[in-house]
């Protein structure tokens, strides 16, 4: 399978025979990683990069393809740096603890008013991570804590 880029889209092999590429919003993650220096690229659902002689690949999920997607495809989000909330025109979303949320299992929490309103607390949604990479505030959080995680990572 050949790498995709924007450029050769319309004569992409594996894409469907609309001549969109189905890859271009993984495109667009990509360029963001290689903004950080982590010489990324992309084969289908697979996201190579390296950092400090380390090399990494990821293999995309289905939910995680279709949250990059819709994130890149949405024109009706908004991310505010300074307050850390993400926008859109039936919710947002604000992070109440921690980022890294992966090291203990946590409950979630749906509250419902008897007018149909609704507060839910949960792990950051996917596209919330995918603003946050996408703001200026995460070139700082990169180097402060997910630069250094990969320096100690091992291959």
């Amino acid at each position: 399978m050949r790498q995709h880029t924007l450029e050769n889209e319309l004569n992409c092999l594996t894409c469907s025979s609309s001549g969109r590429c189905r890859y271009r919003a993984i495109e667009k993650l990509v360029l963001r990683l290689n903004e950080l220096n982590l010489n990324a690229s992309h084969k289908g659902d697979k996201i190579k990069f390296s950092h400090v002689g380390n090399n990494v690949t990821v293999t995309l999920d289905e939910e995680w393809k279709r949250a990059i997607r819709g994130y890149y495809r949405s024109r009706q989000l908004s991310y505010e740096v300074n307050d850390r909330i993400l926008w859109s025109p039936k919710l947002f979303e604000r992070p109440i603890g921690r980022l890294n949320q992966n090291m203990f299992s946590r409950p979630s929490y749906e509250f419902t008013s008897a007018k149909g309103g609704k507060v839910v607390f949960d792990r950051a949604s996917k596209k919330f991570c995918l603003a946050f990479i996408e703001s200026d505030e995460y070139e700082t959080y990169f180097k402060a804590i997910i630069a250094n995680r990969l320096k100690r990572r091992k291959n």
